[in-house]
């Protein structure tokens, strides 16, 4: 199987012309989990052996996956089985249960169970120095003062009213980024005119316990909210729109070239390291403070954050700006492209234009609409505020919206997963520099966490030290059946991972001797090309995504997955000696300029071939239970699959 046991029996070679026809592969990747398969084809039947309304933008797609907050590890369950932390640093838990076992001779024997858990921001040092778990949650504080998060690497502090203040947020470096949303403006690209559409005004913020400050109605001419949430591995700034922004066309500008923007401005910020990812027209900034670290964003409809399928790009830039009066203010501006969210938009509610909000009465926005950004001289003090925090009652998600945000995160870098370890992915992961998997690490995802590999220096670097016999595992955390029980049930149920391989970034990217299970997304990947070599992916949601590069296939399995290819688009696929078995859709498509090809492939019990926008492509391929594409198709009305041993997907008896 690419993967399944390789048994004793060799294939005996076929005469048949439609053998001859399909190109062999040799294949030497098998162990015992994995399946190896092959296509032949008999003389007289033609037989399969396998070859093997509201809406969102966000800064940091790689971070939606820790938003939520619960105490993420889970160690009151792992505690529940027995274990106990032996060591703690800043990402990182060592977890150890003692067994004493009953040898054959009747004697004992002591055994050490150990795994990592791993979450980055998962421990803060505490008042004595020492690390203790991280929560993230929000306090207020007495009186006047706002609130704070301070149980956790990064300490924020909110103040009453934004207007009067801004939000400082302290990194474990001991920097700090002190800053305050600015407003909303369209910027065209070919004229370079722009315009402010709406500016913060005065707003109260309420506390959504645990984690998250609402500012409502928080701009003059545009409902709108400011969201903060705090989580362990950042912060994240959402601009939740509650009302449609007035076309580009109402104040001269063409939609085609324009983008709507955030502007936020941070008041003596360190300088960051600015490295520009997908140079060109939609070039985006990946920004480095030390510590802290903004990367590559998206756009997405509000309720849809775990489906990255809905989402467009977002990209960002560190600008310096000069006011009206000739000062120089720093700015971290993030930018959509206005048609490629315009549908969404027109989902929002309408309200009547007043002489306040009219773009024709407006003097002050038609005045911005210059040929350069010169944004408006605005009093930047702090003053005492007269107000107190809020208890929210009530949750803002169920209203309309459309949110633009940026993410502050933390990360860690040139780690290696060592081969005699289990490591329970307990919340989201973010990892930079050259990270190493051994050959026999096993890591287990809670529901929703996630791995990702944070670009900022072109595509991270992997290094992949394994073999046939020797995969790396990405299971979920109660799939006992490898590894060390991270005290999980031992039935998995549904799926975990949001993302079990989150990369994004150009360059060249290579996975070999993998197997995913239980993800609701097993790869995910953004720019660059992608090889994949001697994989598995098995019983998950989405098997690969794929955007804005291009991928190649070689000895793979798709077992149980609803959609093999997902979210492919301005991008293509090749696909070869894989079989696809049991899947709702082949293909994803999000948009028409995007490919697929398949050759020496199987496909079986596979319903549909693509949910819209392109058909696949490819000759050599065998078809069971099935509709047949490409050219030099082959169809087998038996089902060619048995279980030997451990694996599912051999050949049934009397294939040749």
């Amino acid at each position: 199987m690419i993967g399944g046991d390789r048994g004793n029996r060799r294939p005996r070679e076929s005469t048949s012309a439609w053998a001859n026809a399909i190109p062999r592969a040799r294949i030497d990747f098998t162990y015992r989990l994995l399946f190896k398969p092959q296509l032949h084809f008999s003389r007289k039947t033609i037989l399969l052996r396998i070859l093997v309304p509201v809406c969102a933008i966000s800064a940091v797609q790689l971070l939606h996956s820790q938003t939520a907050f619960a105490g993420v590890s889970g160690a009151s369950v792992i505690e529940e089985a027995g274990f106990t932390v032996k060591e703690r640093g800043p990402n990182h838990s060592e977890w150890e249960r003692v067994e004493n076992v009953i040898t054959p001779d009747g004697g004992q024997q002591t055994v050490v169970h150990r795994f990592v858990e791993l979450a980055t921001g998962l421990n803060y040092r505490g008042a004595n120095g020492r690390w203790v778990e991280s929560r993230p949650e929000i306090e207020l504080l007495p009186g006047e003062a706002g609130a704070v998060s301070s149980h956790g690497q990064n300490k924020v502090i909110f103040p009453v009213n934004l207007n009067d203040g801004a939000i400082e947020l302290s990194a474990p470096d001991g920097r700090w980024l002190r800053s305050r949303v600015l407003g909303l403006s369209y910027h065209n690209t070919a004229s370079g005119k722009s315009v402010l559409i709406a500016q913060l005004k005065d707003t109260v913020g309420e506390l959504h316990r645990p984690n998250v400050v609402v500012y409502p109605d928080a701009f003059a001419d545009l409902t709108a909210d400011v969201r903060w949430t705090c989580t362990l591995a950042g912060c994240e700034q959402d601009i939740v729109l509650r009302q449609r922004p007035p076309s580009p066309r109402e104040y001269g500008l063409d939609p085609a070239t324009t983008r709507l923007d955030v502007l936020t401005e941070f008041f003596s910020p360190p300088t960051p390291t600015k490295v520009v990812e997908n140079p060109g027209e939609r070039q985006d900034q990946f920004l480095d403070f030390g510590a802290m670290k903004v990367g590559q964003g998206r756009a997405f409809e509000l309720g849809q954050e775990n489906n990255p399928e809905s989402s467009v790009p977002v990209m960002k830039s560190w600008e310096k700006l000069t006011d009206e009066s000739g000062a120089a203010r720093d700015f971290l501006i993030e930018q959509v492209e206005y048609e490629k969210v315009e549908s969404q938009l027109r989902d929002l509610p309408v309200e009547p234009k007043t002489a306040s909000t009219s773009p024709a009465a407006t003097g002050r926005r038609l005045a911005f609409a210059a040929s350069s950004r010169v944004i408006p001289a605005v009093d930047r003090s702090v003053r005492p505020s007269t107000n107190t925090f809020q208890i929210a009652r009530a949750t803002h998600r169920s209203q309309p919206g459309y949110v633009l945000d940026f993410v502050t995160m933390l990360s860690q870098t040139n780690y290696t997963f060592r081969g005699d370890m289990t490591y329970y992915i307990s919340g989201a992961v973010n990892l930079t520099g050259t990270n190493t998997f051994e050959g026999g690490a096993v890591l287990k995802y809670a529901s929703g966490a996630s791995l990702n590999l944070v670009s900022g220096f072109g595509l991270p670097q992997l290094k992949f030290r394994t073999g046939p016999f020797r995969p790396v595992i990405f299971t979920a955390k109660d799939d006992n059946s490898c590894g060390e029980n991270v005290g999980g049930s031992g039935n998995p149920s549904g799926y975990y991972a949001s993302k079990a391989l989150n990369l994004q970034g150009s360059g060249t990217c290579v996975f070999e001797n993998i197997r995913i299970s239980y993800a609701q997304q097993a790869i995910w990947f953004i720019g660059g090309t992608l090889s994949i070599t001697n994989a598995q992916i098995v019983n998950c949601q989405n098997g690969i995504a794929l955007n804005s590069g291009s991928g190649n296939v070689r000895n793979a399995l798709f077992a149980g997955v609803q959609a093999a290819i997902n979210n492919l688009g301005y991008g293509s696929v090749d696909v070869q000696n894989a079989t696809f078995s049991g899947s709702q859709y082949l293909l994803a498509p999000v948009n028409p300029y995007c490919s697929f090809s398949a050759k020496n492939c199987v496909f079986a019990n596979v319903t549909n071939l693509s949910s819209g926008y392109i058909s696949p492509g490819g000759s050599y391929n065998g078809f069971y239970n099935s509709p047949a594409f490409g050219t030099s198709t082959f169809t087998s009305n038996l089902d060619p699959f048995q279980t030997v041993g451990g694996g599912r997907y051999y050949l049934t008896n009397g294939c040749s």
